[in-house]
């Protein structure tokens, strides 16, 4: 990022993988909105957005309804 306010988290934020920046960002994206999710997620943020981006490409969306899977390989559904 350049120029902009830095983000409230510091530099501990990394996308852990080389698949997709979505699941980082929706992870992310939480946490600035729910700061006691931020608390709990910040410590294990790599572990968090991979298990973020596995329930995203799942068979079974954040209700357990079913959807579409979606190969992890290429990212992040749109």
């Amino acid at each position: 990022m350049t120029g902009g306010a830095p983000l409230p988290f510091g530099p501990a934020l990394r996308q852990p993988d080389q698949r997709s920046c979505g699941a980082a960002v929706v992870v992310v994206a939480r946490m600035l909105d729910d700061a006691a999710y931020a608390e709990r997620a910040l410590p294990r943020f790599g572990a968090e957005v991979l298990a973020a981006h596995r329930r995203l490409t799942g068979a079974r969306d954040a209700t357990g309804a079913l959807q579409a899977p979606w190969p992890r390989a290429v990212g992040t559904p749109p």
